[in-house]
């Protein structure tokens, strides 16, 4: 996992000479488990920044606990504007807008 944080995903299942498919369910396992035990219930300020993930228009929609200066981020989505801040209601519950 440390090696997926750092390079593509692609990169990392050559050198691990497995399928990036197969990776792709490691990270999604690992990642799942993670946002399981993820604890959001002393975030008092959420703030939302829109980034361009690649050049062009793909952007990446990112919210951010403004209280926790290490590890800021907890949950990003792909896209922006309104359809992204609606989207984000499935990992935050009910609309917390």
């Amino acid at each position: 996992m440390s090696l997926v944080k750092e390079m593509p995903v692609l990169a990392v299942s050559r050198q691990l000479e497995i399928s990036d498919k197969r990776l792709w369910r490691i990270v999604h396992h690992h990642v799942g488990r993670m946002l399981r035990e993820l604890d959001l219930s002393k975030v008092a300020t959420v703030g939302v920044d829109e980034t361009a993930s690649r050049r062009g228009h793909r952007y990446v929609t990112v919210f951010l606990d403004m209280q926790r200066k290490q590890t800021p981020v907890i949950f990003t989505i792909p896209g922006c504007g309104k359809n992204a801040i609606k989207a984000s209601s499935a990992f935050f519950g009910n609309p917390w807008w």
